[in-house]
């Protein structure tokens, strides 16, 4: 089954279809099955969209893809005039890439029979040549006549860049186990936030200032990113300052929501992490909230869910 059929299969995928109304999963099952989201990247960008769309559906009623003055947003809500769009943290090649080496390396030492976890540690900065032409076969047929023929104890294998480590023994287990390590983590400079933020803004603030839309930025993540709440809401709120007089905490009002550039345009940005609940950073001095305001509500609502 290709990246293709997986998603139009998955029961959660259509759970949303069904949430987003029937013109709209129309539309992007369409785009899912167009020439452009075969390549897996642009597929996941879609899903994303789509993932974010069932969200707001629960909240307000949106439209995909909806045309204003020559302008596509992902999703448009046209009881509060609000336009919402999406963007993932992750989507370059290269990320891409060495999410396929991981997954590769993870299920090939997987599979060797064992009874220990197991720690691998690699340049996650490599260049991307690296871990296309990284040759798994014979780096697990090392590593398997290795791990037959050493004592197992607090040793580790290197080879070609990658270092596995032998951690702990546990009887419970009939294969190795990757258990601590820099495997499965992508490193996301916290600025790229700042930078869709940028992107989208570029291409969004005219027709904001135009038609004077809600404007709500949706942040997808993945847990392998390491990115956390606090992170966007540093950038967008101000690192927090705690007073020591007063014993409380309050913010530095050096965030994005403080700039002018920013605060007038933008209304809310939605922070979702694939497989976890979203979280919603509002503009509180921003003049249009309407959906900002349900979606605030909503969540704070289904928090503990």
């Amino acid at each position: 089954m290709n990246d293709v059929e997986f998603y139009l299969n998955n029961e959660d995928v259509n759970g949303w279809f069904d949430k987003v109304g029937l013109s709209n999963s129309k539309a992007i099952k369409r785009k899912i099955r167009s020439k452009n989201s075969k390549h897996y990247l642009n597929l996941r960008a879609v899903i994303d969209e789509l993932r974010v769309g069932a969200f707001i559906s629960e909240i307000e009623s949106v439209e995909y893809d909806f045309n204003i003055n020559g302008k596509t947003p992902d999703w448009y809500a046209k009881e509060t005039n609000s336009i919402i769009e999406v963007r993932g943290t992750n989507q370059i090649e290269k990320d891409l890439i060495r999410e396929q080496f991981e997954d590769c390396l993870k299920n090939n030492i997987q599979r060797i029979k064992g009874k220990f976890f197991v720690s691998v540690n690699f340049d996650g900065d490599a260049n991307v040549e690296y871990f296309k032409s990284f040759n798994h076969e014979d780096f697990i047929k090392d590593f398997s006549d290795w791990f037959l023929n050493n004592d197992k104890a607090e040793c580790f294998f290197e080879c070609n860049g990658v270092k596995i480590t032998i951690l702990e023994e546990d009887t419970g287990l009939e294969c190795l186990e990757v258990g601590l390590g820099n495997l499965n983590f992508i490193n996301i400079d916290t600025r790229k936030l700042k930078n869709i933020i940028d992107e989208k803004l570029k291409n969004y603030k005219e027709l904001i200032r135009t038609e004077k839309s809600e404007f709500i930025i949706a942040i997808v993540s993945d847990v392998k990113n390491g990115l956390r709440e606090i992170d966007l809401q540093k950038l967008l709120y101000g690192p927090s300052i705690f007073n020591q007089i007063s014993d409380t905490n309050y913010s530095s009002l050096n965030g994005l929501y403080y700039n002018q550039d920013y605060g007038d345009y933008i209304s809310g940005v939605i922070f979702l992490i694939r497989g976890q609940k979203p979280c919603f950073f509002k503009n509180h001095s921003h003049t249009k909230h309407e959906l900002s305001n349900k979606i605030e509500k909503y969540v704070a609502q289904h928090a503990l869910i």
